[in-house]
């Protein structure tokens, strides 16, 4: 079934990237949350962690995540850039209302500040009334075959699966480190990957929507990026505040698409904002944030074009920054 359109708005993304990767930077400082920091020693001195995860946001967004960690000691030494070398084994199966995914993620830490990623996903999506979860985004063409500036949005409910191959890199630092003292943490995180994302059931240079995005995607390459800048107060003197500060995201295609530049395909996506996290208890934390995003200008002619690669960018002005949206991560620590 196609639905056709002449208007579409900005699409919410049910995935909500890794907004909340910053939780991360504690692991690094020596203090896990608590979702990560279960002890159940296992041959070699491995450790087997479980937890369950919430994501809600105003943008109806909505994901539920259960994530298995196997973390094993490797590359070990007597320094403090050495003691907690490890290889961690993840895997998870997640669930929005639009789609399911499941995918595994190798991160070897081998030296404190730095760590290694690569990872992959795969699922699949349906549509129901209030969302698209999988869908072709083709431009609208009048009887004659010339476009309309329209946009077509064909059903692909369970019609192939989407998967996807990234690697990157972690630099973390903790100011604890280098100045001791209980209130000395302030951290600082980045990470950059790269992802070759793809949905088998689109064509070569064909344009699809996945969980309810923008509908921008095609199968190629992909850029992510981050940055955390954080303070952690003592646990004794701040018994519920695990970590507060901004976090800023970036991604942006590296498809390459033959005048892309018009429609400004490769202008990297930014969005930032405060978040701060919550420990409630030993298993469960609750991370808030609220964030603004980039978004691209148009000229006046093309702006309400459907599709997307009808509009064109307005040179002058080319972005805007506007109100994205609040979401909160819960993390539940299982076993």
């Amino acid at each position: 079934m196609k639905h056709r359109c002449t208007a579409v708005p900005e699409r919410k993304a049910f995935v909500l990237c890794a907004m909340f990767a910053f939780l991360a930077i504690a692991a690094g400082a020596g203090a896990e949350p608590a979702a990560e920091n279960t002890r159940k020693p296992l041959a070699g001195g491995a450790v087997n962690s479980a937890s369950a995860t919430l994501i809600v946001a105003t943008t109806l967004e909505t994901k539920i995540r259960l994530t298995d960690t196997l973390t094993i000691p490797v590359l070990r030494g007597s320094g403090a850039l050495a003691k907690d070398n490890n290889l961690k084994l993840k895997a998870f199966a997640e669930a929005s209302p639009v789609s399911a995914n499941a995918g595994a993620e190798a991160v070897l830490t081998p030296i404190a500040f730095l760590q290694i990623f690569a990872g992959g996903t795969i699922g699949t999506g349906w549509n129901i009334p209030i969302a698209d979860g999988l869908r072709t985004n083709e431009p609208e063409l009048d009887a004659e075959g010339n476009r309309t500036g329209g946009a077509t949005l064909e059903d692909r409910s369970f019609g192939g699966i989407v998967w996807s191959a990234k690697a990157g890199g972690t630099f973390q630092f903790d100011l604890g480190a280098v100045v001791p003292g209980d209130w000395s943490h302030a951290v600082f995180q980045t990470t950059h990957s790269v992802q070759y994302r793809a949905f088998t059931g689109a064509q070569a240079g064909e344009s699809w929507l996945y969980e309810a995005d923008d509908g921008e995607n095609r199968n190629g390459w992909n850029y992510y990026g981050s940055a955390f800048l954080g303070y952690r107060p003592p646990p004794r003197s701040v018994p519920l505040l695990e970590m507060f500060g901004v976090l800023a995201e970036n991604d942006a295609y590296l498809y390459g698409t033959s005048g892309g530049d018009e429609w400004g395909d490769e202008m990297g996506r930014i969005k930032f904002g405060p978040v701060l996290a919550i420990r409630a208890n030993d298993r469960f934390v609750v991370s808030v944030l609220a964030q603004w995003r980039t978004l691209r200008n148009y000229t006046e002619e093309t702006q309400d074009f459907a599709f997307y690669q009808d509009r064109i960018l307005d040179s002058e002005n080319p972005s805007r920054i506007e109100f994205y949206r609040a979401a909160v991560n819960a993390v539940w620590k299982l076993k």
